[in-house]
């Protein structure tokens, strides 16, 4: 699956992310985004862009930075522990 578009104008590359509904960054977007770059070496420059209109990126996809859950910890007292929600693509 693609969550990011490509468009060229005038010499430049648009990469475009789509992935809602907050554009995550996942490893999937990083490697979609490191191909595009190694692909576009005839562009003049590249543009990261959004494809939502209010947002732009929530930055990392929490379970893939965290698989196991959220656990903070200070001086061996935990402060906050909360596992992740599971989502899945049908």
């Amino acid at each position: 699956m693609s969550f990011v578009r490509v468009e060229d104008r005038d010499g430049i590359t648009l990469a475009i992310l789509d992935r809602p509904p907050a554009n995550a960054i996942s490893s999937d977007v990083i490697a979609q985004l490191s191909e595009l770059l190694r692909k576009k070496t005839d562009a003049s420059g590249v543009v990261i862009a959004s494809s939502l209109p209010t947002i732009f990126s929530a930055g990392w996809d929490l379970p893939y930075v965290f698989p196991d859950g959220i656990h903070v910890s200070f001086g061996g007292s935990t402060l906050f522990e909360q596992p992740l929600p599971q989502y899945r693509c049908l």
